[in-house]
């Protein structure tokens, strides 16, 4: 598994990191662990660079 960085976009950018093991499997993790967007859901926004000290959100629950 490789982390992602997923830029979602509703009336602001949320950046999400998560494990997938490839990018359709990242949007959709990111879609399913982000809070939820007000308005009309989400939008894929872009894929980021990620940093060395960011932590995947969905990390417990791969390794429970």
């Amino acid at each position: 598994m490789k982390k992602y960085k997923v830029r979602l976009n509703c009336n602001s950018f949320v950046d999400v990191v998560v494990l997938a093991n490839n990018k359709k499997e990242a949007i959709n993790e990111a879609y399913r662990c982000a809070d939820s967007c007000p308005q009309n859901g989400f939008d894929f926004g872009e894929f980021l660079d990620v940093e060395d000290d960011d932590e995947p959100v969905n990390q417990s629950n791969l390794t429970a």
